[in-house]
């Protein structure tokens, strides 16, 4: 079995992705949260954000059948 990971994230897409998950790490880190299980779930999301934005990547979007970057190139 080969995975294949066809890009289905715009370029704007990106950026608002990468910018979401710097702030999400930077709430996890520099702003201590009451519970250690926030701060974990943060930084996780904010990981998984910039991940999606670096790959240009979006497994929520691929199941569901959405690209932006579809819009992006028209």
């Amino acid at each position: 079995m080969q995975l294949k990971f066809k890009p289905n994230v715009g370029h704007i897409d990106r950026l608002i992705r990468l910018f979401l998950g710097a702030q999400l790490l930077l709430l996890a880190f520099l702003f201590p949260i009451a519970a250690p299980i926030t701060q974990s779930l943060l930084a996780i999301l904010g990981i998984w954000q910039m991940v999606q934005g670096l790959l240009g990547y979006c497994l929520v979007y691929d199941l569901l059948g959405y690209s932006t970057l579809k819009a992006a190139l028209k």
